[in-house]
């Protein structure tokens, strides 16, 4: 870890977010969100936040970049 602040990787694609805070010594903790009842579509994710957390490393939370979502009101299967 360095004394200067940690770059800033917000709206980067994680691959790129975690390689320039690996290149720069920074600890990483990674958290995932996204909207109720959705799948990602694949396994590309984005960072929407980014923190400095208590131990020195870098908070990042996460998000898919495209999601597959019921529609509300779907129909219910039959008995």
């Amino acid at each position: 870890m360095t004394t200067l602040p940690p770059p800033e990787v917000v709206v980067l694609p994680l691959d790129e977010a975690l390689a320039l805070l690996d290149a720069g010594g920074w600890r990483v903790t990674i958290v995932e969100t996204g909207p109720p009842n959705a799948v990602p579509e694949d396994d590309r994710c984005r960072v929407i936040r980014q923190r400095t957390i208590a131990d020195g490393g870098v908070g990042l939370t996460v998000a898919a970049e495209t999601v597959l979502r019921k529609p509300r009101g779907a129909a219910r299967p039959g008995p």
